[in-house]
């Protein structure tokens, strides 16, 4: 509607000496008066939501700004520009940086992470943060090309000296962070099965082909998700995931979806038609972290993929009589070999009890002799090696890698299995890790605050 107000100005001097009135009007003749729109919802909230949506498209581009004040200019920030601008800034760095993308994913997709940082920032940084390489799979997305992990979804990020992988996602994306619960879910399934196909350190095509029909058979998705699902098992299949990565989701899995993840990993161990000893230990360890008993992966691994439930074999109707009941189909878990898995568990308690002998001996053995370190009373189920090197990691926020090899080294330990049987033993006692590997390993301040709080006590 037209508003009834005119727009009017009106002047006082500061002096209060005089004041004046102005009418504002427009048009060639200036005879029209200009109405007052200020007291209309109406056109206030239409140009709201216009400016909504512009801070919206520019919401990226803006942040990145923020963050990097010399960045105007630079590739990432005319790839964050919503593309309706690009054609008032051209750029043939931007054609450039398409080119070099289909390059890649032609060769493979796998790609450095410091490389497509460096490409798109234009310098190379001394460590890969999360804001750049989200920033980077952003810039990627908005010319039509994806970049796997993404770390706004990825157990973690990749390291500075790990690669990613890019893939043409068919159409370019605005809203990268936007996807499907069923996609989130399936990323998740996937890192298990990859960690499984990994526990025995070669994955055979069996294994390969049966992740890849997996993503496909996933429902709930469309397929620009499918295709970064697809790129994300690629750089699984690359970077193997750790425990460390799954315990922590593991344990926010409700009770209602361990049956699916258990099917997950054990058709992976099936892949190949093969179980392996290092296979079920890595079955074990993920039905802990659920908090299912570890005994029930036997079971399952012995009943394999077989249908469980009534086989339909036709509708019911009535026959003639003498009609034969068709034979009960044959499982299909027959092919397994029950007797393998058996002496495997057999051969795992054989193997325990050997050592559980040795170290009694040794234990009786010393049992005369001082202890070079004794136990922390705060660290109760670690060793006398591992309690000392807590005892030192607690100290810092953070370790380098090559600082926690060292440190570890000095104790007689391996960093690999200094690092998982301290992680175990911090979940255990707090149900979370003590170390967080990224670009080094990062202390949790709660854990440590709490064990140099009991280590104190002890002292006083």
């Amino acid at each position: 509607r037209t508003p009834r107000k005119q727009l009017a100005m009106n002047y006082r001097a500061a002096s209060s000496e005089f004041s004046c009135s102005v009418n504002l009007t427009a048009g060639e003749g200036k005879d029209i008066a200009v109405p007052d729109v200020s007291d209309l919802r109406s056109p206030i909230q239409k140009a709201q939501k216009i400016a909504d949506e512009a801070m919206d498209e520019l919401d990226k581009f803006s942040r990145y700004l923020g963050r990097n004040a010399d960045g105007r200019g630079s590739i990432e920030a005319q790839a964050l520009l919503p593309a309706r601008l690009w054609g008032l800034f051209p750029s043939a760095e931007l054609e450039g940086l398409r080119e070099w993308a289909r390059e890649r994913v032609a060769a493979g997709g796998l790609v450095p992470a410091l490389e497509v940082v460096s490409r798109l920032e234009g310098s190379s940084p001394k460590k890969l943060g999360k804001r750049q390489l989200t920033g980077a799979a952003d810039a990627l997305a908005r010319i039509g090309f994806g970049m796997a992990p993404d770390p706004r979804f990825s157990l973690r990020a990749p390291r500075i000296d790990e690669p990613v992988v890019m893939f043409d996602l068919g159409e370019t994306v605005e809203q990268l962070e936007t996807v499907s619960p069923a996609y989130r879910a399936a990323l998740f399934e996937l890192a298990l099965a990859t960690f499984v196909a990994h526990s025995d350190s070669k994955i055979v095509e069996a294994e390969r082909r049966a992740l890849r029909d997996k993503v496909e058979a996933i429902s709930g998705i469309g397929d620009p998700e499918r295709k970064r699902l697809h790129a994300n098992l690629t750089w699984y299949l690359e970077v193997a995931p750790d425990m460390s990565w799954l315990r922590s989701r593991l344990k926010e899995v409700d009770a209602e979806h361990h049956l699916t993840l258990r099917a997950a990993v054990v058709v992976i161990a099936h892949a190949d038609s093969i179980i392996r000893s290092e296979e079920v230990a890595c079955i074990e360890k993920i039905y802990k972290a659920l908090g299912i008993d570890a005994g029930l992966v036997y079971a399952d691994l012995h009943a394999g993929d077989a249908p469980d439930g009534p086989v339909r074999v036709r509708a019911a109707e009535p026959e003639a009589p003498g009609e034969r009941i068709p034979a009960e189909p044959q499982s299909r878990g027959g092919a397994l070999n029950a007797a393998r898995i058996a002496a495997i568990r057999s051969d795992t308690e054989r193997v325990s009890n050997v050592l559980g002998e040795i170290f009694a001996a040794d234990d009786d053995a010393g049992d005369g002799a001082p202890r070079e370190h004794a136990l922390p009373t705060a660290l109760p189920g670690l060793d006398s090696k591992h309690a000392d090197l807590v005892t030192l990691l607690i100290q810092r926020d953070h370790w380098t890698l090559q600082g926690f090899a060292d440190i570890a080294g000095e104790q007689g330990l391996l960093p690999s299995g200094a690092l998982e049987a301290i992680n175990e033993w911090a979940f255990q006692k707090f149900e979370e890790a003590l170390l967080d590997e990224y670009d080094g390993y990062d202390v949790s301040p709660d854990i440590a605050g709490a064990l140099r709080a009991e280590m104190a006590k002890e002292d006083s």
